[in-house]
């Protein structure tokens, strides 16, 4: 199965797997996995106003990010993405604005005054699904993710 062919099936069903531990906090940011299956994941990010993911890439993770709510501008190479340039996709009979994210894209989302969360939709290409904060090449969000990258490195 291809990453479109599970965004597709995961967005038409929505089924839920959660694992053991679905909850991350990174930051100003709440991360509750949703799916997890084989190389396959769903993590619903929520973010608070106002804030900012700079710009990193996850290098082992091919993924879709779904806008759900609120005020979210993906970056991709460091440029705003047009919604020209995203895929629309359905969830639950809502159409939503989707952007690709290869393992090198670097990419990043600016957050407004209303807060906002978005799916990560991802596959995992060199092993088993984790969150994909900790996946991540760039700078971490705040001192308690870098020393959870240390750990992971």
């Amino acid at each position: 199965m291809t990453l479109d062919e599970f965004v597709d099936d995961w967005l038409d069903r929505s089924p839920i797997r959660p694992p053991a531990e679905p909850y991350e906090k990174v930051a100003e940011n709440i991360g509750v996995t949703l799916y997890r299956d084989d190389e396959f994941q769903v993590q619903l990010w929520a973010c608070a106003p106002n804030t900012e993911i700079c710009d990193h890439t996850h290098p082992d993770v091919d993924g879709m990010a779904v806008r759900v709510a609120g005020d979210i501008r993906f970056r991709k190479h460091g440029k705003p993405v047009s919604h020209r340039d995203m895929k629309i996709m359905t969830w639950r009979g809502m159409r939503t604005p989707a952007v690709h994210l290869g393992p090198n894209d670097s990419h990043g989302v600016s957050i407004g005054p209303s807060g906002g969360s978005f799916l990560a939709i991802t596959r995992w290409l060199n092993g088993g699904p984790q969150s994909v904060h900790l996946n991540w090449q760039g700078d971490p969000l705040d001192e308690t993710h870098a020393k959870e990258l240390e750990r992971v490195v």
